[in-house]
């Protein structure tokens, strides 16, 4: 146990303060005395002084013969000149001197008899005197009781402050004290070391804790600080961020600047000449030999599109959906993926035509609502075409939706990438040539042996020059990473394209 709660503790303040209870008690009873003589005095001057109301004795009918004699016994000047059987009455001596005065018959029918004599000055002072011992006594007493507390108090405190120390230790084996509170406690003033060790201890406590509070404010701030930095930076690269104040995590940052990095390839790449129409609201069509690569250049491209510039993938049309080209197909994630088995190939071809229907069909209704249309783009990918416009079934349906894709398909906001053998009107819906001219963009691709894809192509129609000339038959190429399965590791998060 501390010594702070031991017998000898008590007993040694007790001995400390026995000499200011004999002093309390000397001056107490010096107070006491005052006060008492005070009252004394008080009773004294009351009951002593008969003239606290003075009086005056006079005497009715006197002989008028004797008021006209001179006084000449000076003891007895009042009474011996009142006849016998004469009424003898007090009356207040101030009144009497005042009837005197306003009353002249008054006064020459009494005499005075005796009067008592005026001493009520000496009868206040002594009052006054005996009411100021009186009151020096109270105060004197109270002063001394105030000081006896005080330095008892004053006593038991700086006793008390000597063992603060082996208190707060004594504590601290409950609540383990820190090194910082241990140097901030031998730091205290002396004066602050007069308050019980609990409260020195409770404020240390405190004190480290709200210190400990602002620390982890000011870091959270921090924070907080560079998060607002990094959001406002990444909603500064592209203006359809919707929210910049809400926080982005690591993936999606990822693929932010991935694909900033693709569209910035593509723009430095040959002019820009293929983010152009990647970007463009124009029918983007390609021909080529077998082998050139047709069908991986449309899923590239459609792979761009949905992941930078947001266009979700409606129908792909494949006679090889579901053979072997559904893997590819099944990196754009379409909503529905159209392909002819052998098991059921007229029931494949009549889907086929009841997609042309439907997609045709959606250009009206999108139109409609162009706004709503125009928050959601869609795309479509049709593969050889010419196979479908050949055939029984798909033929009409087919050349109704080309005709209609060629005008509709740009107010309604569902492009088109198409692929067909070659670039003769038998490949496309007759009376068609010149809507396909001007509305469509068409590339020529080739191959080196009817297996290897060349990246060198030709760009047979849709560019114009900055007078608005139409420029055919120009010479371009295709990058070499511009494959499906690179396009889509680097959009998504896989490997990263080395540009």
């Amino acid at each position: 146990m501390s010594k702070i709660y031991s017998n000898e503790y008590h007993q040694e303040l007790l001995n400390l303060v026995k000499p200011v209870l004999s002093l309390n008690r000397k001056l107490r009873a010096v107070c006491i005395a005052l006060s008492g003589i005070g009252a004394i005095s008080m009773c004294y001057a009351t009951i002593a002084n008969n003239d606290f109301l003075p009086m005056t004795n006079i005497c009715f009918k006197p002989d008028v013969n004797q008021l006209s004699n001179p006084f000449k016994d000076e003891q007895n000047k009042y009474s011996k000149y009142c006849s016998n059987g004469a009424n003898i009455k007090p009356m207040l001596s101030p009144y009497f001197e005042r009837l005197k005065q306003d009353n002249v018959d008054f006064a020459t029918k009494v005499s005075v008899v005796n009067k008592q004599s005026d001493n009520l000055s000496s009868t206040k002072l002594l009052l006054l005197m005996s009411a100021s011992l009186g009151v020096m006594g109270c105060i004197g007493a109270s002063v001394t009781i105030n000081l006896l507390r005080e330095n008892k108090n004053k006593i038991y405190q700086l006793k008390n402050s000597e063992f603060s120390l082996n208190e707060i230790y004594a504590n601290a084996s409950r609540t383990e004290l820190s090194t910082e509170m241990e140097s901030k406690f031998a730091k205290l003033e002396p004066e602050k070391l007069l308050h019980p060790s609990s409260i020195i201890l409770q404020d240390l406590q405190l004190e480290t804790a709200i210190a400990e509070q602002i620390t982890l404010t000011k870091e959270e701030e921090k924070k907080a600080a560079k998060l607002d930095k990094e959001i406002k930076k990444i909603s500064g690269k592209k203006a359809d961020i919707q929210d910049e104040t809400s926080a982005i995590s690591e993936d999606e940052e990822l693929l932010l600047e991935r694909k900033e990095s693709m569209l910035e390839a593509l723009k430095n790449y040959e002019k820009g000449w293929l983010q152009l129409f990647i970007d463009g609201q124009k029918p983007f069509w390609l021909t080529g030999a077998m082998g050139s690569g047709k069908t991986w250049t449309l899923a590239s491209i459609g792979l761009i599109r949905k992941y930078c510039f947001g266009m979700e993938v409606g129908y792909i049309i494949d006679e090889h959906a579901n053979g072997s080209n559904s893997e590819l197909w099944d990196l754009l994630k379409p909503r529905c993926k159209l392909g002819v088995s052998a098991e059921d190939i007229e029931g494949d071809y009549q889907k086929i035509a009841l997609a042309f229907e439907d997609i045709r069909n959606s250009y009206f209704d999108r139109i409609k609502n162009h706004e709503e249309a125009k928050k959601n783009p869609v795309q479509d990918i049709i593969d050889e075409y010419t196979e479908y416009k050949d055939n029984e079934i798909v033929s009409d349906a087919a050349c109704k939706w080309y005709k209609s894709h060629l005008k509709d398909s740009r107010k309604a906001y569902r492009w088109t990438i198409a692929a067909t053998h070659n670039d003769t009107n038998g490949s496309y819906p007759d009376n068609s040539y010149n809507q396909r001219v001007a509305q469509t963009v068409l590339v020529e691709k080739k191959s080196q042996n009817s297996k290897t894809p060349l990246s060198k192509c030709k760009l047979v129609r849709g560019f114009f020059d900055d007078n608005g000339e139409h420029l055919e038959n120009l010479s371009v190429s295709f990058p070499k990473w511009f494959t499906p399965q690179d396009i889509y590791d680097h959009l998504t998060g896989g490997e990263e394209i080395e540009f």
